[in-house]
């Protein structure tokens, strides 16, 4: 983060409240999650899943419980082959993935 300090405490610093950077957080989600679903990239079992403990997961990001890359791995991990991406890329997303060696000579 900035200057070593948790989201929640630059929140702090700017005069947000931490609740409402949690709460944006955790909508932000939610409407990847139900993209995800619409796409039929994932099952409703799965999104379930994903979803019930997001609060908790987004609490713990905001103020560094969860460290992610670098530290302890992020309790969301997705197994192989069931990745959210979609198979057809949303018109808001692009993604973009490198050449493999193979096809650049």
């Amino acid at each position: 983060m900035q200057g070593g300090k948790t989201i929640a405490q630059v929140a702090t610093d700017r005069g947000v409240a931490v609740d409402k950077v949690i709460t944006a957080m955790v909508d932000d989600m939610k409407a990847k999650v139900a993209a995800a679903l619409t796409a039929g990239t994932i099952t409703q079992a799965k999104a379930e899943e994903e979803l019930a403990d997001e609060p908790k997961e987004t609490t713990d990001k905001v103020n560094n419980v969860n460290k992610g890359r670098g530290g302890k791995p992020t309790s969301r991990s997705w197994p192989p082959g069931s990745s959210p991406t979609p198979t057809t890329t949303p018109p808001s997303f692009t993604i973009f993935a490198p050449k493999p060696p193979s096809l650049l000579r």
